[in-house]
């Protein structure tokens, strides 16, 4: 039986505030992080190239945008744009990006999570709500708990504007509700073989 590869995901999705967030994270991962990390942050597709590049300068992972029928790779951060989605063929996990579609958030979490819902269950999956505006991803971290993925928010205290975590939290109760801090501290556990 061939083996899926990446075995484990970690997705993040955020909004107003998110960045520097994110810079945190990138920064704190250690030598010895294996899991592939998939970025939504809300933004203008003219930003996104950028956005990835200075990210790449924050941590030793690779960080690049994501394109279509690209495969995952392990020890890379991803930031995605429009309509991205997570789908699975044979042993491997591929993107599929539609940049016709006219999702109010650009780009969709909602989209990339609940995509994810449909994956291999042999495929670990933390999934994590940063701060934003709105209630994009929602629904998806609400998808992925109904599978058993880890599914995190962050809590109010670390929050520039609580509306994507609060509505996260509401969703489901097995939504851990966790500071910024507890969050890296999560997605270094995870991410390590």
């Amino acid at each position: 039986m061939k083996l899926l590869q990446p075995n484990k995901l970690i997705l993040i999705g955020a909004s107003t505030g998110g960045p520097s967030d994110i810079k945190k994270i990138l920064k704190s991962l250690p030598d010895n992080f294996n899991s592939p990390i998939i970025i939504a942050q809300h933004m203008g597709d003219e930003f996104i190239a950028s956005f990835a590049s200075h990210m790449d300068a924050n941590t030793h992972l690779s960080v690049k945008v994501a394109h279509t029928l690209e495969v995952l790779n392990s020890n890379t951060v991803y930031i995605v744009s429009k309509h991205s989605r997570i789908i699975q063929e044979d042993t491997k996990l591929l993107f599929e990006i539609k940049t016709d579609s006219k999702d109010i958030y650009n780009p969709n979490i909602n989209a990339l999570f609940t995509s994810c819902s449909h994956i291999s269950p042999e495929i670990d999956i933390l999934a994590c709500i940063l701060t934003g505006i709105g209630d994009d991803g929602a629904k998806g971290i609400g998808t992925l708990c109904a599978i058993d993925a880890s599914c995190i928010a962050v809590n109010e205290a670390c929050s520039a504007v609580y509306g994507m975590p609060q509505r996260a939290k509401e969703v489901s109760k097995d939504v851990k509700v966790l500071s910024i801090q507890e969050i890296i501290n999560t997605i270094n556990k995870f991410g390590v073989n």
